[in-house]
C-alpha cells in the first residue's frame, strides 16, 4: 500500500513539475511580444524632425474670421444701387463693394466724395473719387464712357482701382483656411496693420506655419508672402 501510495507522489510530483515548466514556456512569448510593442509605442512617440527656418513672428492665428468674404458674398451684400439714385449714390454702391472685394473682409464705411464736389463729365474723362472705409480714404478712378454726350441722364462708367486695401483679419482668415486644407501647426504672421492702403505686389508682410503633411516624416515650416494681385485682390503665396 505505501509502494502504490509513493508511486502516486511521485508520479503527481512529476505532472506538476511538467506543468509548471510548460507554464514557463508559455508566458515566455508573451513577455518578448509586451517588450516589442512597448519598443514600437516608445518608437512611434519620439518627436518628428522639423525642417526649415522658423521665423520671429509675433501674431499667432487661432481660428477662422467669421466676417471673411469671398466675392459672391460681396455681391451679395452689395447690389447695384438704382439708378433712380443721385450719381454719387450709385457711385459710392460700386466703390463700397470694389473696397470689400479687394480688402476681404466686412467694415465701416463712410461719405463718398470727388473733387469739387463732383465727376467731370465729359466723354472719357478720368476723376479720382474716394470711399472712407475702416476711416482710411480708398482712392478709386472713376471713368465716363466714351459714348456719353453731354446733358445725358443715362450714361455709362467704370469704377478702376490702383491700390489694395490690407487688412490683418483678412490675411488672418486667408491664411487659416489655406492652413487648414493640410494639418498644420502653429500658424502665425507679421505684424500687420488693421486697416493700410498699399500698392499692388507683395506687400512686404508675411505669414508662416508648420506643414506636417511632408512626403518624409519631417514637419516643414512653411512661409507664404502676403501679395495683392494685378486685380487688387489679396493672396498669400
Amino acid at each position: 500500500m505505501r509502494t502504490i501510495r509513493v508511486g502516486v507522489l511521485i508520479a503527481g510530483v512529476a505532472l506538476a513539475v511538467a506543468a509548471c515548466t510548460a507554464n514557463s514556456v508559455d508566458s515566455s512569448p508573451t513577455t518578448r511580444e509586451t517588450t516589442a510593442t512597448s519598443a514600437a509605442s516608445t518608437s512611434s512617440s519620439a518627436p518628428r524632425p522639423v525642417q526649415g527656418v522658423e521665423l520671429p513672428m509675433p501674431v499667432e492665428v487661432t481660428g477662422p474670421e467669421p466676417d471673411l468674404l469671398t466675392s459672391n458674398q460681396a455681391y451679395a451684400e452689395f447690389p447695384p444701387a438704382s439708378v433712380s439714385l443721385p450719381v454719387m449714390e450709385q457711385l459710392a454702391q460700386q466703390m463700397r463693394k470694389e473696397t470689400v472685394l479687394r480688402s476681404g473682409i466686412r467694415g465701416r464705411f463712410g461719405a463718398a466724395s470727388c473733387p469739387r464736389g463732383g465727376l467731370t463729365m465729359r466723354a472719357g474723362a478720368t476723376t479720382t473719387c474716394t470711399i472712407r472705409y475702416e476711416g482710411v480714404d480708398v482712392p478709386w478712378n472713376i471713368t465716363i464712357g466714351d459714348d456719353y454726350q453731354r446733358g445725358s441722364q443715362f450714361f455709362d462708367y467704370r469704377v478702376t482701382g490702383t491700390v489694395g486695401v490690407l487688412r490683418a483679419r483678412a490675411v488672418h482668415g486667408l491664411l487659416w483656411n489655406k492652413a487648414s486644407r493640410v494639418p498644420s501647426q502653429r500658424l502665425r504672421c507679421d505684424a500687420i496693420p488693421e486697416m493700410k492702403v498699399v500698392q499692388l505686389g507683395p506687400t512686404g508682410y508675411r505669414c508662416q506655419y508648420l506643414d506636417t503633411t511632408g512626403a518624409s516624416d519631417a514637419l516643414m515650416w512653411t512661409v507664404v508672402q502676403v501679395v495683392v494681385d494685378e486685380d487688387g485682390e489679396l493672396r498669400l503665396e
